[in-house]
């Protein structure tokens, strides 16, 4: 073979090495943003076809459905909507024979609007409300959103609102998704949201939620998820609680209960459960006992004779000294004068278990549970996502590994340019 032929071949081979390299498919880890979706902020996705998608609803539900998002309109001029077709307005979606409102981390400003009278409800095709991390609202959650019985996802995690939990929502009969994480909502839990049939995941972590578990809950047929990270309650577990047929995750870190988890948690094969470590302990009953509770007394008056304060506080801790006897008159005469006798009565014996303070708010999207002291670095993940350097907690989407990596085609490449190299040289 002469040296030009030996040439063309060596440029051939080198050539091809370098394209089987380049050719060589990566599927790459893509890393999604800490805010693509909040654990429990989940919100239906929207079909592939949305645009294509038909909107199909009668004269009478758009009318009535109009009258809706023309008090959400009211309430919140920022959003600019103004005519009759709210499918035009912004963040407004129709799609088959349902109406969207989702205005995920928008600048609208303004509270959210009592539900108007002259409606029939019936007729309203409003399906989702979800206003999460837009900070300029305010107000409080309305009684009246228990008129909606269409309405099946309410995220307002991460806004400003600042209210108790309405019982009322309880006629929310299609409600499935609630989220109000990192908002400033307080009070108990409703017991009456027991007969919330339709409703498959509660997130209100990081709030100041006090109060304890209701019994009442252990009815709710669908509940899958239930989250109440970093709130203010208290008291037992309910043991009750795992005959929810459909629970498959509680979250509870970050409180102030006490006392033990219940075998009954323990022992469901789909139940996970998180708890702080010390309810696991072996000694967790005693460590941390629950304290009873004592029905103070009342305080016995101060005037009246000693026979009637016996009287009058028989059930109370009293200490009463023995009278000194006067020099003149009988000793009934000195039991009865409050000159001649000295009495102490002991205040009523109570035990109060007074919740500490709420801790400071996690604000990390995904996170189960921040750093001490810093609600925007996290220190434990929900499962599922991966905690950065940064203390965000990441999701990874598609696959891990190349389908034919890099490094396998750059050494086959370079093997085949040997061997050739050896035979072309030879």
């Amino acid at each position: 073979m002469t040296q030009l032929h030996r040439r063309v071949a060596l440029i051939a081979v080198l050539a091809a090495a370098v394209l089987l390299t380049l050719a060589a498919p990566v599927a790459r880890a893509r890393v999604a943003s800490p805010w693509d979706a909040v654990e429990g902020g989940v919100s239906p996705e929207m079909p592939d076809d949305f645009g294509a998608t038909p909107f199909f609803i009668s004269e009478a539900e758009r009318s009535n459905t109009l009258k809706v998002m023309r008090a959400f309109a009211a309430a919140m001029p920022s959003l600019g909507w103004s005519g009759a077709d709210f499918c035009t307005w912004a963040g407004v979606r129709c799609f088959d024979t349902n109406v969207s409102f989702i205005a995920t981390g928008s600048l609208a400003t303004g509270t959210l609007p009592e539900m108007p009278d002259d409606v029939d409800y019936s007729l309203v095709k409003l399906d989702q409300v979800d206003l999460s991390q837009s900070t300029g609202i305010t107000g409080t959650l309305p009684s009246s959103w228990s008129k909606l019985h269409k309405v099946r996802t309410v995220n307002l995690g991460y806004t400003s609102i600042s209210s108790t939990l309405p019982a009322s929502w309880s006629s929310m009969s299609s409600l499935r998704f609630l989220t109000l994480s990192s908002t400033d909502v307080f009070g108990t839990l409703p017991a009456a949201w027991s007969s919330m049939s339709a409703i498959e995941q509660i997130v209100i972590s990081s709030t100041q939620i006090t109060g304890t578990l209701p019994e009442e809950w252990s009815t709710m047929p669908n509940v899958r998820r239930i989250h109440f990270q970093q709130c203010n309650l208290y008291g037992s577990f309910p043991a009750s609680w795992a005959r929810m047929p459909s629970l498959e995750r509680l979250g509870l870190q970050n409180n102030n209960f006490c006392g033990c988890v219940p075998d009954s948690w323990l022992t469901s094969p789909t139940l996970w459960v998180g708890v702080d470590a010390k309810h696991r302990m072996a000694d967790c009953a005693t460590a941390h006992a629950c304290a009873e509770t004592t029905t103070p007394e009342p305080v016995p008056s101060s005037s009246g004779s000693a026979g009637e304060v016996s009287g009058s506080s028989s059930s109370s801790t009293a200490t009463t000294a023995d009278p000194t006897p006067s020099s003149s008159g009988s000793a009934g005469e000195v039991s009865g004068s409050s000159s001649s006798s000295t009495a102490t009565t002991a205040e009523p014996t109570t035990s109060t278990t007074s919740p500490t303070p709420c801790p400071t708010p996690c604000r990390v999207p995904n996170c189960m549970s921040c750093a001490p002291g810093n609600s925007m670095r996290c220190s434990v993940c929900f499962p599922g996502y991966v905690l950065t350097a940064g203390g965000w907690c990441m999701r990874h989407t598609g696959e891990d590994a190349a389908v034919f990596p890099v490094g396998t085609a750059a050494a086959a490449a370079v093997s085949a340019t040997v061997v050739v190299m050896g035979a072309v040289l030879a």
